[in-house]
């Protein structure tokens, strides 16, 4: 059971993976990718958005 989500989970949880999956597959985007998948590329780049603008919080 999960207590406290992070800021990332509750960003994460705002998006709809069936929705996302369904965009995947009408525009084709997975066709010529190695090794990671769209979701997972998706939720690397939010990621590192979130530590990029929090470092610009702690300067």
């Amino acid at each position: 059971m999960l207590r406290c989500a992070s800021l990332f989970s509750q960003l994460i949880g705002l998006f709809n993976r069936q929705q996302f999956y369904r965009l995947v597959i009408k525009h084709k985007t997975e066709r010529h990718s190695k090794g990671y998948n769209s979701w997972d590329h998706f939720t690397a780049i939010n990621r590192d958005a979130l530590k990029f603008l929090s470092f610009f919080r702690c300067v």
